[in-house]
């Protein structure tokens, strides 16, 4: 297994490197203090998961920017690390494909359950299995290929917001709450994380042309949570 940690910190990437190879003996850490090299490390190594900072040399932002970067060419999963705690913050960087995110100071045994948990919902089917695909009127999905096509266009979508699709479609018209859907999508340890929810599928209803403004596949039930209204 090969993780990339892409901090100008030195003492954080040293830290992440010995939690991450005493974890996981046998596993490779590579790092980059900066965006640039960071970027180029992605492309030629092709990591398991990456830890990428906001704040980087190139810009206290940067690393939103690489995010973006990076999820136009992979869908590796990313935690993003920000000394940040703005829920705009937060939200801004899962928008842009991050997996989770940190906001500094943390422990080594925080990261490492969040990359634990990050790569079981990477290595783990979705849910339960399922033979026959749903086909709606404006979405599809093959649950065994995992192919999903929406508005006749095959969508790319990473394993977290795959998850989060099935279970919103295996429970049609029931209003699922941001707790319910911590749970069976990211895991208990993620149950303080509405923030999750909500950045994740405004990112869904995007790759699925679901109109943002007046959405028709999944719906807001203010202040209850959201339901999956496409199985007509």
């Amino acid at each position: 297994m090969i993780a990339a940690v892409i901090e100008d910190d030195p003492e954080i990437r040293e830290v992440v490197s010995v939690a991450f190879e005493t974890t996981w003996p046998g596993s490779e850490v590579i790092t980059a203090p900066n965006g640039t090299e960071g970027l180029e490390m992605v492309r030629k190594s092709h990591p398991d998961v990456i830890i990428l900072d906001v704040a980087l040399p190139e810009g206290d932002s940067h690393g939103f920017d690489l995010c973006k970067q990076i999820r136009s060419v992979s869908e590796t999963p990313i935690i993003m690390v920000t000394a940040r705690n703005r829920e705009v913050d937060v939200v801004k960087g899962l928008e842009l494909g991050a997996s989770d995110y940190l906001t500094k100071p943390f422990s080594a045994m925080e990261l490492l359950a969040r990359i634990r948990a990050v790569l079981r919902r990477v290595q783990v089917g979705p849910l339960a299995s399922e033979s026959r695909p749903f086909i709606g009127k404006d979405l599809s999905v093959d649950f065994d290929t995992r192919q999903v096509v929406a508005q006749g266009k095959l969508v790319k979508l990473t394993p977290t917001e795959y998850r989060l699709l099935c279970y919103l479609i295996r429970n049609p018209r029931q209003i699922l709450t941001n707790q319910a859907i911590l749970e069976e999508v990211w895991g208990e340890e993620y149950l303080d994380s509405s923030g999750l929810v909500k950045a994740h599928i405004q990112r869904l209803r995007k790759k699925l042309g679901d109109n943002l403004d007046d959405p028709k596949l999944i719906l807001n039930e203010r202040g209850r949570g959201y339901r999956f209204a496409g199985a007509s």
